[in-house]
């Protein structure tokens, strides 16, 4: 009974317009009525649940002027809302008649394929496709996330958006798990990085507290990443650390807050012979040109799909296209893990640069067989058509 509430509340929240009308007879249009009273007429029977009579209206609008792109965008807007690719397919029609891609007025397409995902089944998909859209702070998608079945996973993930809404409490609550041993774990972490500079606080605590090496280790390099100047000395404690995880990642960490026994390291690890302290050695210059450069373009076509794609992610910065050439290609692959992978890193990549992504290959895999892949894919575009 409990996971039928549950499930309920969060068909309800999200609740989009169906693709049948309320009204089976579309208003009419007054003699002479202007292409700005028609969208007018339309948006309001897109808000009344009337897709059709809403994408009718676009119609009128765009059989006058095929241009405008205020027409397209409710007409895009009211089909996603009964069914997601009803609302690609219109979007991709406007494309193959020569207008470039545009992330912005595809928008509506991801948000209908997150919220299409998140009144399924699947708990895991359910929380990654809420968290995407209260990210991107759509409507009743925090409130999907509080009416999901209570879980680790998903209680972390309920506080990380609080703190994103400017919940203190919420903040100290990340900060009290993070200096207590048994809750100071790598998903903590992860969450506390994904806050940037905001985690900070966080980390330096679960730095010093967990047990775990890869909680250690993610913490090092957001750390590194955020160039958190209070990190400094807890990280050369860490120098010579006898995990390697942690080792490696702090003094990636360390070079890229200016140590310079981190900097003679990270010089050595660059001329290794192994793809993987090549790779963490190029984060140490955070996307700036370098000697790595030439050495990670070497990797771009290794024969190892997941060296490939983290020389992608890291390169992205100063060699867009060459990133893009490699994403865009793992995307388009047979199997699902590697489209799963490509998606996730080319998330990671347009943090880094905006560059990286390409639409084109993004918005064909929102059709992907695979709901990971198009909660992936979706949660990057949504990021895209909001930057």
């Amino acid at each position: 009974m409990k996971f039928f509430l549950s499930m309920f509340a969060i068909t309800t929240l999200l609740a989009i317009p169906q693709v049948r009308d309320r009204a089976t007879t579309p208003p009419n249009a007054a003699v002479g009525e202007s292409d700005a009273a028609t969208l007018a007429r339309g948006w309001t029977a897109a808000a009344s649940g009337q897709a059709e009579n809403a994408a009718r209206a676009a119609d009128t609008v765009l059989g006058r002027r095929p241009w405008d792109r205020a027409a397209l965008t409710l007409k895009i807007a009211a089909l996603s809302g009964g069914a997601p690719l009803r609302g690609l397919d219109a979007y991709e029609q406007w494309v193959a008649a020569g207008h470039k891609d545009d992330a912005a007025l595809l928008e509506p397409v991801p948000i209908a394929v997150l919220q299409e995902i998140a009144k399924g089944k699947d708990r895991e998909l359910q929380r990654q496709a809420l968290t995407a859209l209260s990210a991107a702070r759509v409507p009743g998608a925090r409130e999907g996330l509080a009416a999901l079945p209570t879980s680790p996973e998903n209680a972390l993930a309920l506080q990380v958006d609080a703190v994103r809404g400017g919940d203190q409490a919420a903040m100290q609550g990340l900060i009290g798990a993070a200096a207590t041993p048994t809750t100071a774990t790598p998903a903590l972490a992860r969450a506390l990085a994904g806050l940037g500079s905001s985690g900070e606080a966080g980390l330096l605590l679960l730095l010093q507290t967990a047990a775990s090496p890869d909680a250690r280790a993610e913490a090092a390099r957001a750390l590194g990443s955020i160039k958190s100047d209070r990190a400094l000395t807890t990280l050369q404690s860490l120098f010579d650390d006898s995990d390697p995880r942690v080792r490696l990642s702090a003094t990636v960490a360390l070079a890229q807050l200016g140590d310079q026994r981190a900097l003679d390291r990270v010089d050595q690890m660059l001329a290794s012979n192994v793809p993987a302290v090549q790779i963490a050695a190029a984060q140490a210059w955070s996307g700036r040109p370098g000697p790595w450069v030439p050495v990670i373009q070497m990797l771009l076509d290794n024969p190892d799909g997941v060296i490939r794609l983290d020389a992608a992610s890291v390169i992205a910065p100063v060699d867009p296209a060459a990133a893009r050439r490699v994403l865009e290609a793992g995307l388009s692959d047979l199997n699902p893990v590697v489209r799963l992978e490509s998606a996730k890193a080319v998330d990671a990549a347009v943090d880094i640069s905006r560059d990286a992504a390409d639409v084109p290959a993004l918005r064909h895999r929102l059709r992907d067989a695979d709901a990971s892949v198009r909660v992936a894919v979706a949660s990057t575009l949504l990021k895209l058509a909001r930057s």
